[in-house]
């Protein structure tokens, strides 16, 4: 209601007017997602009303961006040799990038996956993990590069001796390795692994980034949209640029190409019987995410 009749071109001070109404609330999870909506449409509308995609009003600073596919995901049924033959498929596609889940052993779990997946994607050993990194990344080729994601579900200890184990491979990054709030952590990981360490599309708003970054616990900053809205993804990518950080698109965001000129991958996903193979035009007004 504290937004009704307001002119949606007041971006900032409609941005300050619900974070500080926030405040008291607690500026994080599904408060920052309602939030998020609310600024998505907002700009969906400026869009409209201009007649100009988002991601030139943001930019526009590329037309092109090289897309990873974002699959790999575990499944009771789905042995190493299904999991190549996934993997291949991309390559065949033309990815030369690609991602797997690694995150489902119950007994360094830290996250609650196993009950929002179901109870056969978490049941993946260390040794199984390994193997399912070893079977991607010789499924997508000499030149294909692998990245892996825990969804925040291990310890430093456990992350540190996957990765040795996986050092052959060069892993092109390691995405939420461990609990999105145990910064000491993700730094430690990151200081011990020459690996760049990828995080967090799970933390919320600026402030659930600014602690990973100063502290350096990653390297590449993901975020989604609908945990911290277009102002504050906005305001980070120069910032990124200055002081050597990539920048991984996450979550279909049609703004990829408001992309600042830090280096950049958006992804494209495969899960649940649908897939994305290219990133979509922008087309006038749209902001929102298209997963």
């Amino acid at each position: 209601p504290s937004l009704v009749g307001e002119d949606p071109f007041a971006v900032a001070r409609l941005w300050q007017r619900m974070a500080y109404r926030s405040q008291q609330r607690g500026p994080a999870g599904m408060l920052m997602q309602a939030i998020s909506g609310v600024d998505i449409a907002r700009w969906d509308l400026i869009g409209q009303a201009a007649q100009t995609p988002l991601a030139r009003r943001f930019g526009a600073y590329r037309d092109e961006l090289e897309a990873y596919a974002s699959a790999g995901f575990c499944a009771g049924n789905k042995g190493l040799h299904d999991l190549a033959e996934e993997a291949g498929s991309y390559a065949e596609r033309g990815f030369r990038r690609g991602k797997i889940k690694v995150g489902r052993m119950p007994a360094v779990m830290l996250t609650p996956l196993p009950d929002t997946w179901s109870p056969g994607c978490a049941t993946v050993s260390l040794e199984e993990a390994i193997g399912r990194g070893r079977a991607a990344r010789e499924a997508l080729g000499l030149h294909g590069r692998l990245a892996i994601d825990a969804n925040n579900a291990w310890t430093p200890t456990t992350v540190i001796q996957m990765m040795h184990a996986l050092a052959e491979q060069r892993i092109a990054w390691l995405e939420e390795p461990v609990w999105t709030e145990d910064v000491a952590g993700s730094a430690q990981v990151a200081q011990v692994l020459d690996v760049p360490v990828a995080g967090s599309e799970t933390a919320t708003g600026l402030a659930g980034y600014r602690d990973l970054i100063i502290r350096r616990s990653i390297s590449c900053r993901s975020m989604s949209s609908g945990l911290a809205a277009l102002p504050s993804a906005a305001r980070w990518p120069r910032w990124l640029r200055r002081t050597g950080w990539r920048w991984l698109r996450m979550s279909f965001q049609p703004r990829w190409r408001w992309s600042p000129p830090c280096p950049s991958l958006p992804r494209s996903r495969t899960r649940a019987g649908w897939s994305l193979t290219r990133p979509p035009t922008p087309a006038p007004g749209t902001a929102g995410n298209a997963s």
